[in-house]
């Protein structure tokens, strides 16, 4: 699963959006945005607060987040 760092809340997310969109990468179908931000999933971009990036995989299995 790519993963974007992103410095600030803004929700923008261009280049993460367009390589999940790439059909030259069929097997991305997720991406992970860790942000100053709550948990919220937008499309097929989940966002994570960079706060709670120790939490992060546990959350995952909880909600059976595809990988």
């Amino acid at each position: 699963m790519p993963a974007e760092i992103a410095a600030g809340a803004s929700p923008h997310t261009k280049m993460l959006k367009t390589l999940i969109e790439s059909p030259d990468y069929p097997d991305i179908t997720w991406g992970l945005r860790l942000a100053e931000a709550n948990i919220s999933c937008s499309g097929k971009i989940l966002s994570f607060p960079l706060f709670c990036v120790f939490l992060m995989r546990r959350i995952l299995r909880e909600l059976d987040f595809p990988a």
